[in-house]
């Protein structure tokens, strides 16, 4: 028989026991993590200077801004946006 102990609780008669031993795992894994490579930015409108879409942007790779033509809502055309931070 499998026995898991987290915290002192016995999770060996419970069926789904992964959904509750794995959120402890990934807590500790998150916590204890470097800055990493890869961030996540937002993308700002040049027009009308909203943020419409959020990417991730690998730093060890790219080290200039990211510009993209992207659907801007707003305005309802296709519009340059440029990378900003995510506050």
């Amino acid at each position: 028989m499998l026995r898991i102990f987290v915290f002192g609780i016995c999770f060996a008669n419970l069926v789904n026991w992964q959904k509750w031993v794995f959120p402890f795992i990934l807590v500790r894994f998150i916590m204890a993590s470097k800055k990493q490579a890869v961030e996540l930015i937002a993308l700002q409108c040049g027009e009308c200077k909203r943020r419409n879409y959020t990417t991730s942007k690998n730093r060890r790779n790219i080290q200039e801004k990211l510009e993209f033509k992207k659907y801007c809502p707003h305005e309802r055309k296709h519009t340059l946006h440029k990378e900003t931070k995510i506050k």
